[in-house]
Parts: structure tokens; sequence; C-alpha cells
């Protein structure tokens, strides 16, 4: 009869080390999910980012292609829960506009961060939109000042008018 040698490892532990390997593998799939399931949520983030610029621009041509149009534009920016990006204040006006109140420290924070200076949109604060994401120009628009509007107090929506007469080469923004 053969008389299998002594296995302390085993003892000390009570486990085998096929149960030990089996559990280390048990651990890195589940923190592979994780890693996974939270890269896919910031993804998300910066695609709604994304389609508020894109749906923002199209209402944009449209009104300005035809001519004459009075609308309100509202869009979401989740701004809360698992899926939210993070942004607080969505701008819009030019850098060299005047401002009121807490808008002018924003737009400062916009003028000396790392911004673009040509944009009319701006995410604030703008590390949490994504990176390329914190602004954008959005073509055949003007705005008469420069204004900010709170998207946690709005429910993750941003609401303003788009208008534009026969007259205008540009559609006008406004808030609501």
């Amino acid at each position: 009869m053969l008389k299998r040698g002594n296995k302390r490892g085993q003892e000390v532990m009570g486990m085998s080390f096929s149960t030990i390997m089996s559990i280390i593998i048990i651990i890195v799939i589940i923190a592979v999910a994780i890693y996974a399931i939270v890269y896919f949520l910031s993804i998300n983030k910066c695609t709604n980012v994304g389609f508020f610029y894109d749906d923002l621009q199209s209402e944009v041509d449209r009104q300005w292609t035809a001519g004459r149009g009075n609308e309100i534009f509202e869009k979401e920016v989740i701004s809360s829960g698992a899926m939210r990006s993070g942004v607080q204040f969505v701008c819009f006006g030019n850098l060299n506009q005047t401002a009121n109140g807490d808008d002018r420290e924003r737009q400062d924070s916009f003028k000396f961060g790392n911004y673009n200076r040509n944009s009319n949109v701006f995410m604030y604060p703008g590390e949490k939109s994504c990176a390329g994401l914190a602004s954008k120009k959005i073509d055949h628009l003007k705005t008469t000042n420069f204004f900010c509007l709170d998207v946690k107090e709005s429910d993750g929506k941003v609401r303003v008018k788009l208008a534009i007469e026969k007259s205008d080469s540009l559609v006008t923004l406004s808030k609501t």
C-alpha cells in the first residue's frame, strides 16, 4: 500500500490547491466585470454630452435653413444617478459677452481654463463632461449675453428658446 506524504499547506487552510485557484479565478472574473461596467457607464456619460451637442446643432440648423422659427429646445443632460455626467451647468454665449453674477465667475473659469475660446456652449465643470466635450461651437447660433442654466434645478434638462426671423442671419438662443 502506498502511503501519501503529509501535505502541510492543505492541513493549515483545509483547502486543496485547485480550490484556492478556483477562488482566485472567480475574484479576477468579478473584478474584470466591475471594471467593464464602470467603463461602459463612463462611455454613456460622454455619449449623453455628445448627443446634447448634436441635437442642439441639428435644431439650430433646421431653424436656420427654414429662415423662420420660434421654438423651445429641451434636452436632457443627466446630472445625477448612476448614469450621470456630473455637469452642473450648461452655459451659452461667447466669452467676450457680458455675464451677470455667478455666471461671470463661470465665464472667467472658461476664459482661463482649458476650453476652446471660439465655442459658444460650455459644460461646467468641464472636467466632468469628458475629454474634448467641455465646450463646442454651434454653427449659425448667437446669444445676446452670456448665461448659464443649472442642470440640477431642472431635473437634468436644459431648456432654451431658439428663434430666427426672416431678417436675421443667425438663430438667437435665449433663456425660456
